[in-house]
C-alpha cells in the first residue's frame, strides 16, 4: 500500500476511503441503499514523498485541506470533507509518511503556521550523514556476518545448519506442518 505525490485532503481520504453508498428510489416506495464505491479495504498507506518540500508547498497554498487532513489523521479521528460531489470518508486508516528534504529547504518551506498549529511536531525528524567517502562502496569478507547469524539462529532455534555450516532451511514444528499439509491437499 504505497504510493507518492500527497496533494490535497480530498485525494488522501480517497486513497483510504470507506465504501459511499447511495439511496435509490424504488416503485412501490421504500428507498434501499446501493453501494456506489466500494471503498478501500486495506486502510493502511506509507506515502514516499522523495522531495518532502514539495508537500510543505502544497499545504501552504490558500484552500488547500491536506495540512489539515494530515493532522486529524495523526490524531487518529476518521477523515472527511463535507463536499457535495465527493462526500468520501475515511474511518480507522493507518497512514504513513517517509520524506526526504535537506535541512535548509526544511527551515525556507515548514511555513511559521505548520509550526504554530502543530504540523511539524506530528512528524519525527531525523538527521542523516555519511560518515566516510566512498566512491565505490564499501565491501565486507564473505564471511564477516557468519557470526551474527549463527547467533541469531542460536536464538531463535529454528534454522537447520548443515554440514556446511550454512543455514539450509527451516524446519517446519510438527503441528504446523500438519495444518499446511491438511490445508494444501484441501
Amino acid at each position: 500500500c504505497m504510493s507518492y505525490g500527497l496533494s490535497s485532503g480530498e485525494g488522501l481520504i480517497y486513497r483510504v476511503r470507506d465504501p459511499v453508498f447511495k439511496l435509490q428510489q424504488i416503485k412501490g416506495g421504500g428507498e434501499p441503499s446501493v453501494v456506489v464505491d466500494e471503498g478501500v479495504k486495506d486502510k493502511r498507506l506509507c506515502v514516499i514523498e522523495h522531495e518532502f518540500v514539495d508537500v510543505l508547498q502544497v499545504c501552504s497554498r490558500p484552500g488547500n485541506t491536506l495540512s489539515g487532513r494530515l493532522r486529524r489523521g495523526w490524531d487518529g479521528g476518521p477523515l472527511g470533507i463535507m463536499t457535495k460531489n465527493s462526500p468520501y470518508t475515511a474511518t480507522d486508516p493507518h497512514i504513513g509518511i517517509i520524506g526526504h528534504i535537506t535541512p535548509q529547504e526544511l527551515v525556507r518551506a515548514l511555513s511559521a503556521n505548520d509550526t504554530e498549529n502543530g504540523f511539524g511536531n506530528r512528524f519525527l525528524w531525523t538527521y542523516s550523514e555519511k560518515s566516510k567517502d566512498l566512491p565505490r562502496g564499501g565491501s565486507l569478507p564473505p564471511d564477516a556476518l557468519d557470526d551474527i547469524r549463527r547467533r541469531i539462529a542460536v536464538a531463535a532455534g529454528c534454522i537447520d545448519w548443515g554440514p556446511s555450516g550454512k543455514p539450509e532451511g527451516i524446519p517446519w514444528e510438527c503441528e504446523a506442518g500438519e495444518i499446511w499439509d491438511a490445508f494444501y491437499l484441501g
